[in-house]
């Protein structure tokens, strides 16, 4: 296994440090599979969906890559894929998109109930090229990616509107869509081109609304979030709070989600290159019986938190961002750090705010339901560029000192250095719609980030090692079908979902109080 500042990737060879440096996200060691099979002609898969595959999963052979052909996979509770190498990789793969598309020759696993969930867990393993669907059974579909190494889950995407919310389902029992657990501070769990669009109603989050991805209390080490795209999310795009290890975003678009795009905290926690919007005026996503996006649920685009059960020192990077908020009926603040959120860097980022609240609102230290979380608390600004109709109180930092803005433009009319308060404010700031100051490299700003730097992956490895027998009881079917070796494998290739945020008409009406936005939008 491999020293965990290899598996995060930072050029310097040292573990993110959270000081704002350019980290790279490395690509994870390629699974050595000693086998691989056809789900369908070597282990009976029902690709008709009229039997379950939920006993078949959880009988993967450890060491083995199984491949399903283009079909109807049906799911119908719990399943458990485990191995110290394992692997499961979907044949209908969409090069042109980026992650398998719902119906023509995908991979589908479909929940068969109300609540159906693939627990993938490896040392060293692929999940690859599958849509999940929940339209059938109206029920959510779910996955986690649990590593004791490295292990990734690759153009996975999930299809289909949860209906089924309201007495039966809850915040306590009902599943995120994925979750990310490395088990130890040397592991790490990956998420690469996740698509989720409009797969829950607004304003049920309280009935059974799901984060789209989820980080919490079981992950030690590192969770990796890659060039995913989340729009239209019940709750949070990803709710990568409440954890111990470290959150890293990597590019990606979240849209449109009710409570906040992206949320996260603490040192060695990062987002970088990601496009992040919120428009209610043009929310596209589905609609029911909840109420209307962002009517309910108050929200912001980023927040930072740390609960106080988690004891790692603030320290959370927020670089090289595209954040827009066009329109919106209930919100905090664009950039929210509550009062137990620690530090927050903000650098190169792009914010254009056209709504009446603050771009970046930090709480004082302990000043929310839970206690201070641990220092440092202080915000730093550098390098940026806020824009947009909001001229009053455009940065509000309350009782965290140190705190400090340089090299930063304020392109609004109107604004001055006493639209900010509680940060001090260095060289190289400037104020009104001819500030020349600003982004250190336009064009980072949701870029996303370092991805480029992601190997594909090494579909040679597997071609040169795996035995491709069947299993010893189907051998008389001679030779199995070669339907994915090697250049099936090769168009696994990095694709960035980035979608224009539309501009829209500005909705500055009907917004709540602060502190009424902060309960409506809690956890």
């Amino acid at each position: 296994m491999r020293e965990r500042q290899q598996q995060q990737g930072n050029a310097t060879g040292n573990s993110s440090s959270g000081s704002g440096s350019d980290s790279e996200v490395s690509g994870g060691a390629t699974p050595n599979f000693s086998n691989t099979v056809n789900a369908v002609e070597d282990l009976d898969w029902d690709p008709n969906g009229n039997s379950a595959i939920d006993g078949a999963l959880s009988g993967i052979s450890d060491g083995t890559l199984v491949v399903l052909p283009a079909g109807n996979y049906r799911l119908d509770g719990q399943a458990q894929v485990s191995g110290n190498t394992i692997g499961l990789a979907g044949e209908g793969y969409n090069e042109a998109s980026g992650a398998p598309q719902p119906g023509g020759g995908a991979a589908t696993i479909f929940a068969g109930g109300e609540e159906a969930r693939l627990n993938f867990d490896a040392e060293s393993g692929l999940m690859a090229n599958l849509v999940l669907d929940q339209s059938q059974s109206k029920g959510g579909i779910s996955f986690v990616v649990r590593s004791q190494g490295f292990v990734t889950a690759r153009d996975i995407r999930v299809n289909g509107v949860l209906t089924n919310t309201g007495s039966s389902y809850n915040e306590g029992t009902n599943n995120p869509q994925c979750a990310l657990i490395a088990e130890s501070e040397e592991a790490t769990a990956r998420v690469e081109r996740f698509v989720s669009r409009g797969t829950g109603l607004p304003g049920d989050k309280r009935q059974g609304g799901v984060p789209a991805i989820w980080v919490g209390d079981g992950n030690k080490g590192t969770a990796q979030i890659v060039d995913c795209e989340v729009q239209a999310a019940t709750d949070n795009g990803i709710y990568g709070s409440r954890t111990s290890g470290d959150t890293q975003i990597v590019g990606g678009t979240y849209f449109n989600n009710e409570v906040s795009q992206i949320r996260f905290c603490g040192k060695g926690s990062f987002a970088d290159g990601v496009t992040l919007g919120v428009d209610a005026d043009n929310y596209s996503g589905p609609s029911g019986s909840f109420g209307g996006f962002n009517e309910k649920i108050g929200m912001q685009v980023v927040k930072v938190e740390q609960p106080s059960h988690i004891s790692k020192p603030g320290g959370a990077v927020l670089r090289n961002a595209e954040i827009q908020a066009r329109s919106v009926n209930k919100m905090g603040a664009v950039i929210y750090v509550r009062g137990h959120g620690g530090a927050l860097k903000m650098d190169n980022c792009r914010v254009t705010n056209n709504t009446d609240q603050s771009s970046l609102l930090a709480s004082e230290p302990g000043s929310s339901y839970d206690p201070a979380s641990p220092p440092p608390h202080n915000i730093t600004i550098t390098n940026s560029l806020f824009q947009g109709t909001q001229s009053s109180d455009i940065v509000k930092v309350e009782g965290r000192p140190q705190s400090t803005v340089t090299n930063t433009c304020f392109q609004v009319a109107g604004a001055s250095q006493s639209s900010l308060s509680g940060i001090t404010v260095g060289e190289g700031v400037g104020f009104g719609q001819q500030c020349q100051a600003g982004l250190s490299d336009p064009s980072k700003v949701g870029s996303g980030g370092n991805v480029s730097s992601l190997p594909a992956f090494n579909a040679s490895a597997i071609g040169s090692n795996a035995s491709r027998s069947a299993p010893a009881d189907r051998q008389q079917k001679g030779h199995m079908k070669n339907i994915f070796d090697a250049a099936a494998l090769v168009v696994l290739v990095i694709v960035a979902f980035l979608i224009a945020v539309p501009v829209g008409v500005v909705g500055l009406g009907g917004l709540a109080s602060l502190a009424l936005n902060y309960i409506l939008d809690d956890d």
